[in-house]
């Protein structure tokens, strides 16, 4: 019941901006984090979540996956719409694993003016060469 009242939906968007708020204070100093659930969120493709730490030192935006929605008829519209935050804002891009739904917009992302850090295990790193190689074959062919 207590997680069913920290979660909100933006009224703008019917399936993305869920968000889940965190506050603190510590010794006078303040911590806010927010996870924003930017895909995947009505449907089992497209995971993309955004982790907002704003601290009174600094803040960081770490995006774990950035995957592309497949297999539904709102996936073209949702893979070619803008994100919902901006690229060139995002400090560290975590990549769970190797499928296209995770995956598959990091070349957009990138084009969007991302310029952070991307981190995953070095398996899945070199499996996202081959996977988004062989996309980029399939829709250019």
């Amino acid at each position: 019941m207590l997680l069913q009242k920290l979660f909100k939906k933006k009224e703008s968007d019917q399936n993305l901006g869920q968000e889940l708020i965190s506050k603190q204070e510590t010794d006078g100093l303040s911590e806010f984090t927010k996870l924003t659930f930017c895909g995947g969120v009505s449907s089992v493709t497209g995971a993309n979540f955004l982790l907002e730490i704003h601290k009174d030192q600094g803040n960081k935006k770490l995006l774990v996956d950035c995957g592309m929605e497949q297999g539904s008829d709102k996936a073209k519209a949702y893979n070619s719409s803008p994100f919902i935050f901006d690229p060139k804002d995002i400090d560290i891009l975590l990549v769970t694993h190797a499928h296209m739904d995770h995956i598959g917009l990091i070349p957009k992302l990138i084009k969007h003016g991302f310029k952070g850090i991307i981190y995953s295990t070095p398996e899945t790193r070199d499996l996202c060469v081959y996977m988004l190689e062989d996309a980029l074959k399939l829709i250019t062919e």
